[in-house]
């Protein structure tokens, strides 16, 4: 009985920790430069296509018992004269026994300072609702143990943030802080005793080019800067080559040294789909630590027609 209590204990201490210092961090995306509005609200509306919804999910570390996943949906729609547009983000997470579900709504105005550069604002709201389970089942070791108080946490974070972005045909950059003010009444975050300026929350740099090598083909660099103050700074750089309207292929650096090949194709008009594969490559990185990424994302304008 003692070392069932030793162990649960351990778990609960465990698992707190692990909910304190990841409660708020963003998850690495593979395919982040098609999936910008999960960083940055001013990245509603822009593709081409007015009405998007993508699903994107991803499983972390698939060869681990009780790794993180990451369920997220995102769509967007841009009102016509391509000046404003309304977003939405439904994050399902989960990593050991803690659960969170954010729902966030996104609005962005976009206007022309140049005849060749737009730029967008974007503003983010939303709640961030997180559940602490220690009673579940698949974390108890002896099903017959006697143990009937486990700590059990249940907490929702209202939220804001806000992003910008300069953008033409070929090129963007965008700068964002998502979660930039939160009620933490629960101390979630761990944020007491924090500056305002000093509390965690994410920062979020994102660029890319589109590099034109005939009417069919193009590269596209990419790069991604994430800042979280309770963790190294994480730089992601890909580059996707494409076959316009067909196929696209390319691979991730990442200085977390988990790094990523991809590819997407375009079932249908309506429907693209992507997978990405990622898997660590430093020294004292488990084999098991490999993870798989699907995203499908539905062109819904033939609704409007």
């Amino acid at each position: 009985m003692k070392k069932y209590l030793i162990r649960i204990f351990c778990l609960c201490i465990l698992t707190i920790l692990c909910f304190k210092i990841n409660a708020q961090q963003l998850p690495q995306v593979s395919n982040f430069s098609y999936n910008q509005l999960i960083f940055n609200p001013a990245a509603a509306g822009m593709y081409e296509s007015e009405f998007n919804v993508n699903l994107l999910s991803r499983l972390q570390w698939s060869g681990i018992q009780g790794a993180p996943t990451y369920n997220m949906l995102w769509s967007d729609y841009r009102f016509g004269g391509n000046k404003s547009a309304i977003g939405l983000n439904v994050n399902l997470n989960s990593f050991g026994v803690t659960k969170m579900t954010e729902v966030l709504g996104n609005y962005s105005y976009n206007f022309r300072i140049s005849q060749r550069f737009k730029v967008a604002l974007g503003l983010r709201v939303g709640v961030n609702m997180i559940r602490h389970n220690a009673l579940d089942p698949a974390k108890i070791w002896d099903a017959n143990d006697p143990l009937e108080t486990v700590p059990v946490v249940s907490a929702s974070a209202p939220m804001a943030g806000g992003g910008f972005r300069i953008y033409d045909d070929k090129f963007y950059l965008g700068i964002s802080a998502p979660d930039f003010i939160s009620k933490d009444k629960y101390n979630i975050y761990g944020n007491d005793g924090r500056s305002f300026f000093n509390k965690k929350r994410n920062y979020v740099l994102m660029s890319g080019y589109k590099i034109k090598l005939s009417d069919a083909y193009a590269l596209r660099p990419n790069l991604i800067v994430l800042y979280f103050p309770t963790a190294p700074v994480r730089a992601d750089m890909n580059v996707n080559f494409e076959i316009r309207d067909y196929f696209w292929a390319g691979a991730t650096y990442s200085t977390s040294h988990f790094h990523s090949f991809m590819v997407g194709t375009h079932i249908s008009s309506t429907l693209r789909a992507s997978y990405g594969f990622q898997f660590g490559a430093g020294k004292n990185i488990p084999s098991k630590f490999y993870t798989h990424e699907i995203s499908l994302m539905l062109n819904l304008d033939v609704l409007r027609k």
